[in-house]
C-alpha cells in the first residue's frame, strides 16, 4: 500500500521489510506544531512511500529511544536492532518494543 507522511519535527519512521532488514527511509520535515508564530507559513512537505505486503510501517516517539545518559543515536540504533529481531506483524512487534526498549529504560517520557 501507500503511506503518505508528513514530520513536524518527530524523528524520521523505520520500515521493517519482510526479511527483517530496517530501513529508513528519507522523510523531510517542518517546525513541531505550535512552535511557529504563523502556521500558515510553516511547509510541511509530504512524502509518499510504497510499502510492499510483508513491510511493516513505523512510527515512534523520542521517549522510546532517549536512553537516560546516552546519544540519542545508541537508543536509535537500538530501536532499529530491536525492530530487525522483532516478530513480524505490527501489534506483536509493539509489544516486543515495549517490552525490550521502553520498559528496560523505565525514562518515564511519552512512548508511542
Amino acid at each position: 500500500g501507500t503511506v503518505k507522511v508528513v514530520r513536524a519535527g518527530h524523528l524520521g519512521p523505520l520500515i521493517r521489510h519482510a526479511d527483517g532488514r530496517v530501513g529508513s527511509p528519507q522523510v523531510r520535515g517542518g517546525l513541531p506544531l505550535g512552535t511557529s508564530t504563523d502556521l500558515l507559513d510553516e511547509e510541511y512537505p509530504e512524502t509518499r512511500l510504497d510499502l510492499v505486503p510483508g513491510e511493516t510501517f513505523v512510527l515512534y516517539t523520542d521517549g522510546l529511544v532517549e536512553e537516560p545518559g546516552a546519544d540519542l543515536d545508541a537508543g536509535i540504533d537500538a530501536l532499529r536492532n530491536e525492530v530487525s529481531a522483532g516478530p513480524a506483524g505490527a501489534e506483536a512487534l509493539a509489544d516486543h518494543l515495549s517490552e525490550r526498549l521502553w520498559e528496560r529504560w523505565g525514562s518515564g517520557d511519552d512512548v508511542a
